[in-house]
């Protein structure tokens, strides 16, 4: 049952992306902003979005195996630092903001660029001030210590 939950959840993470894809296009449209569609373009956002997919599934399945809630809006009861938590702190969000960047991407609209930067704005705020504090809270010491050495997001985005 929990993978069907797990599929069902995706899925919805997927729709999400590419109605608000087509809601920039629309965007695009109205404002007559030209975009940028090409082979090209199909071909990296797909990849983009295999990728986002990847940092969304994997972790999913290691929260289920540790038994843990994957949307909850307080601090988990495990501290997971293994394998995609080894190199990033939210590889969950990380998977979503991917598959949004690939829709937006793989059709080529200048406005949902924009509004991809907006929302990973508005995701790093959440996840520094209200996730981040939650942790802090729970696992205390031991989140610092996971904090120093695994970064936020990406090494390259501490």
């Amino acid at each position: 049952m929990k993978y069907i939950y797990l599929f069902l959840l995706n899925l919805l993470i997927i729709s999400i992306s590419v109605y608000l894809a087509k809601l920039s296009v629309d965007i695009d449209t109205f404002f007559n902003f030209s975009g940028y569609y090409s082979s090209i373009s199909r071909g990296y956002g797909l990849t983009i979005m295999i990728i986002g997919g990847f940092f969304r599934l994997l972790p999913s399945l290691e929260f289920y195996r540790k038994q843990v809630s994957i949307l909850t809006l307080k601090a988990q009861h495990v501290l997971i630092t293994e394998g995609f938590f080894s190199v990033s702190r939210n590889p969950l969000y990380i998977g979503i903001l991917l598959i949004f960047l690939g829709c937006l991407v793989f059709i080529g609209t200048i406005s949902g660029i924009l509004m991809w930067i907006v929302s990973f704005i508005l995701c790093n705020w959440w996840v520094k001030y209200r996730e981040e504090y939650y942790m802090k809270q729970v696992f205390g010491d031991e989140y610092r210590k996971y904090t120093e050495r695994t970064p936020r997001w990406l090494r390259l985005i501490k």
